[in-house]
């Protein structure tokens, strides 16, 4: 990721003022040459708006000198950590290096520990980066560069992001709506030829091509056509054996790494054999791809497979043989201007605008990612001619170096960002195109990057959230309705950012290397998931400027090398779902890591040594299902912010999590009892006060009201997420009259505060729910789940709840009606479930009524499951009042007679419903899709 400097150099000059007021440069006898340094960063800072703006306009000495400056600010960078290390080791603040250990120490660990060495080190560093600035310094001033009066330019034109009151999208939902329709007719028909058939969607980059192509991939239609269904994307730097691996992988097989092209073919065979498959392949830029690789494998199939190809020419549809070649249409005149007005969010009435408009979408060349992309812009400004004219007039439409107009549009929006958001997009080019990225892993790389300005009266998550929120306010990240806690990189913006990396980041072909003689290849950010690597590459090993190694989904099986050789300047390593087992004592070298993801890994045991990473603020240990013990050194990690063990067994924890008072993220945190000393007491939570997410497992192990007291839970004020939940087998065990109390008890006790906005509740074995689960005392829920709660026969008034989005009751079998007091009828006249957007009711096997919804209730109603209540024959009366309901999923109701009068609803998807006879009432429905 090439850095941005505008936000990188003031950081970097921050954080050595920082070290001077806090007596650390003075503890190690270098205050003077720090002071000095950071006084030059600030200088350097000044002038850096004006340096970038004349190396956009094409001056190549000023483009020099920034290269300089961005080269001098990551040694200053580096040398604040190292003196962090140096002094905590000097003050003794931290634990010494066990005896059995102290040979693995690396140079840099050695110097900073040994009582003569860190003196001359620190000071050799400083001396040798002040220099360096010194050189800047004067070029500076030859180069006549001039200070801005603001840090960033952008700050005092901006507003804030005006609220998006329906989809931008609508503005073209018809087409491709019509466009779906027809490509799913076409894979869905029977009779077709039995060798697998190709089916091509074409067209320029942004245009909405796999937009469509994932319409029709979530087709109800599509799903119950096909036996088995995959989707995957197709990689610039792609390799053979890793495409057919992320093709395997796609359709459910395990690869391990090092097979030959030829086993992989033969096991993708085996693997479609006798189905009747549907396999998307997204941006196919080589026709090739087919012939070479998948024809073979994938025509062995069974009869009927079909493969959807995304692609931007025609002629790589027709190098692949493609049945069909859908090619999208560009927008008419009055598509571009709805779209951009809508995306703008200004009213329909705005007629002075429409003038600027239409040349501000005559500059997009017609392209939906590029219109929305400067309606993001024009969101943060006035809905005025005036306003819209700046924007149109903006120099960042003038800028060299890129390809298109449409490239062009998407630059004025990244140039529109803020210093700090700017870095956080260029961040995101490190996974691949189009690839789904959990909103919390993006926000933890950011933070772990130090890419997240600290803010007074906010916490660090909660500024890098509201970047995120802006990222995707102004079209820059996209999140879907299916996934709104995810979201994706388009295509044409990962490009643009790979444009503005500048050789900083590494996310193409490890077989094909520049030259070595390419200076510019020094990359300090290498990304290269799933490409089917038994083995990190040497050039990654040997590199000593390597500050972000991202390997997940790679084979990676014995990779102690990482620990030993790249500990100089590691700050985030992923090696999530790899095949590493063993983590070598040497792990404790890498004193610079803030990120470590080891989840779905096959590793037994963590070194004791990883106390020694002080830096270290996310650790993450997601079903490590062969880890069963932490060590008693990650008591030392003071700073961890964020411990997350969902889906691991702890049989063994040798620290008090409670001393990690600087977390504010604990997953899974389980109880220990006196019959099994797995996990921690419920007391340790006591003093976890910075906690936005916690997750409790075994909650019957409390040992009663009073310890569930102690706890507060109601006074962590910044807490957002709580899961509490009992051991999977007290579900099914019978629970005396004293366990049910206790955990009646002991639940009460655990109120979370008012703030709270997503809450599951599992495997609870009361009788009745908590007093808190209400609108009083809960008013900002947003998502309940209730999973298991078996002897529960009613549920509280959720109704009433004003801000809850989505509601999921599973697997709860002592629930036999959904009456008036669910609904909160009995209570207040209010509308019953004023936001909620997402029902999902599966497993509730003595379910029998449901009492009819009156007009007005759940107006915002959009999607709703039912699944496995066998005993309900018919659906609550008044669905027709339900405007918003449009999609209706319906699985396993094997009393279900009828689905009738839903105006509203456009997908119908009904699978093992033997006793359904009706479908009518439903004049809106788009997709009906009914199988047994």
């Amino acid at each position: 990721m090439a850095v941005v400097l505008g936000a990188f150099v003031p950081d970097t000059a921050a954080r050595w003022r920082g070290l001077v007021e806090g007596e650390v440069a003075e503890e190690l006898g270098v205050a003077a040459a720090a002071r000095k340094l950071a006084a030059r960063l600030e200088s350097v800072a000044a002038v850096l708006g004006d340096a970038e703006a004349q190396a956009a306009r094409g001056d190549e000495a000023t483009a020099r000198w920034l290269a300089e400056v961005r080269a001098a600010a990551y040694e200053a960078d580096g040398a604040v950590d190292r003196c962090r290390v140096a002094a905590r080791r000097l003050g003794g603040r931290e634990p010494k290096q066990p005896q059995q250990q102290q040979q693995a120490l690396p140079w840099l660990l050695s110097s900073c520990c040994e009582d003569a060495e860190p003196h001359g080190d620190i000071a050799a560093d400083l001396k040798r980066v002040n220099q360096k600035l010194q050189a800047i310094l004067r070029k500076q001033r030859r180069l006549q560069l001039h200070a801005a009066y603001a840090a960033d330019p952008t700050v005092h034109t901006r507003t804030s992001l005006r609220r998006q009151p329906t989809d931008p999208d609508i503005a073209v939902g018809t087409r491709i709506e019509d466009d779906a329709r027809l490509l799913v007719d076409r894979l869905t028909q029977t009779g077709r030829p039995a060798a697998c058939e190709v089916v091509a969607i074409v067209g320029p980059d942004g245009i909405g091509k796999t937009k469509l192509a994932r319409m029709v991939y979530e087709s109800a239609r599509v799903r119950c056509s096909f036996g088995t269904t995959s989707w995957v994307r197709l990689s610039r730097g792609y390799t053979e054996a890793g495409l057919l691996s992320q093709v395997i992988d796609a359709f459910g097989g395990d690869t391990k790494g090092g097979e030959s092209v030829a086993d992989l073919q033969a096991m993708l065979t085996g693997l479609v054999a006798n189905k009747r498959f549907l396999l998307v392949v997204d941006d196919v830029w080589y026709g090739g791809v087919w012939e070479d690789m998948l024809q073979n494998p994938l025509e062995r199939g069974g009869r009927g497979g079909k493969v959807l190809v995304t692609a931007r020419r025609g002629s790589t549809a027709r190098e692949m043989g493609a049945g069909l070649v859908h090619r999208v249409k560009r927008l008419s005149a009055d598509d571009v201007w709805l779209l951009l007005r809508t995306a703008a969010c200004v009213a329909n009435d705005e007629s002075q605008l429409k003038g600027v408009g239409e040349r501000l979408v005559e500059k997009c060349g017609g392209i939906p990612l590029a219109i929305k992309a400067v309606a993001g812009v024009l969101r943060t400004r006035e809905a005025s001619a005036d306003a819209w004219g700046k924007v149109l007039a903006s120099p960042a439409w003038l800028v060299k170096g890129l390809p298109d107009d449409a490239m062009r549009a998407l630059y004025l929006c990244y140039d529109d960002l803020p210093h700090h958001l700017k870095q956080c997009f260029l961040y995101c080019s490190l996974f691949p195109p189009g690839f789904p990225v959990e909103r919390r892993v993006l926000l933890q790389h950011w933070m772990a990057e130090r890419l997240v300005q600290s803010r007074s009266g906010a916490s660090i998550e909660e500024v890098a959230e509201g970047y995120y929120d802006e990222l995707v306010g102004r079209n820059l990240l996209q999140t879907t309705q299916e996934d709104v806690r995810g979201c994706t990189v388009h295509e044409a913006l990962h490009a643009l950012a790979q444009l503005l990396l500048q050789g900083e980041g590494f996310t193409g072909d490890v077989q094909r290397l520049p030259d070595d003689g390419d200076a510019s290849f020094r990359p300090r950010r290498v990304s290269l998931p799933g490409r089917n690597m038994a083995a990190v590459p040497e050039w990654i090993l040997n590199s000593e400027r390597v500050r972000t190694l991202l390997l997940p989904r790679n084979p990676l099986a014995t990779e102690g090398n990482i620990f030993a050789r790249l500990h100089h300047q590691l700050r985030v390593l992923d090696l999530s779902e790899t095949g590493i087992v063993l983590i070598p004592e040497t792990l404790g070298n890498m004193v610079h890591l803030r990120l470590l993801n080891l989840s779905r890994t096959g590793i037994q045991a963590i070194p004791e040594s990883i106390g020694n990473l002080w830096s270290l603020k996310f650790l993450l240990l997601r079903e490590c299902k062969s880890l069963h013990a932490l060590p008693k050194g990650m008591k030392h990690l003071r700073g961890l912010r964020d411990l997350n063990l969902d889906g691991t067994t702890i049989n063994a924890a040798a620290f008090r999590v409670g001393q990690l008072r600087s977390l504010t993220s604990l997953r899974c945190f389980a109880l220990t009892s006196k019959e099994d000393r797995g996990g921690w007491p419920l007391a340790e939570l006591k003093h976890l006060c910075q906690l936005r997410i916690l997750h409790v497992h075994k909650l019957e192990r409390a040992p009663g009201r009073s310890e569930a007291a102690e706890v507060a839970l109601a006074s962590k004020m910044s807490l957002r997420e709580l899961a509490l939940s009992c051991s999977d087998d007290t579900v099914s065990l019978p629970q005396t009259p004293t366990a049910v109390r206790k955990i009646e008890d002991v639940l009460e006790e655990l109120n979370p505060p008012p703030c709270l906005e997503s809450l599951k509740i599992a495997g609870y074995f009361g009788a009745k729910f908590p007093s808190w689960l209400s609108d009083i005392s809960l008013p900002n829920l947003r998502h309940l789940d209730i999973i298991g709660c078996n002897l529960c026969q009613s549920l509280p008034p959720l109704g009433l709840m004003p801000e809850l989005r989505s509601l999921s009751i599973v697997d709860s079998s002592a629930l036999m009606s959904i009456d008036a007091e669910f609904m909160g009828k009995c209570h207040h006249p209010e509308v019953p479930f004023p936001k909620l957007e997402n029902l999902r009711l599966q497993g509730l096997r003595k379910l029998e009524t449901w009492m009819d919804i009156e007009a007005g209730a759940l107006p915002s109603l959009q999607a709703m499951q039912l699944e496995s209540c066998p005993e309900l024959r018919c659906l609550p009366g008044g669905l027709r009042h339900m405007t918003s309901l449009v999609e209706l999923r319906i699985v396993d109701m094997a009393s279900l007679e009828a689905v009738e009068d839903i105006a509203a609803l456009r997908e119908l998807s009904v699978w093992n419903a033997p006793d359904l006879k009706k479908v009518s009432g439903v004049p809106s429905l788009e997709d009906l899709s009914i199988s047994h």
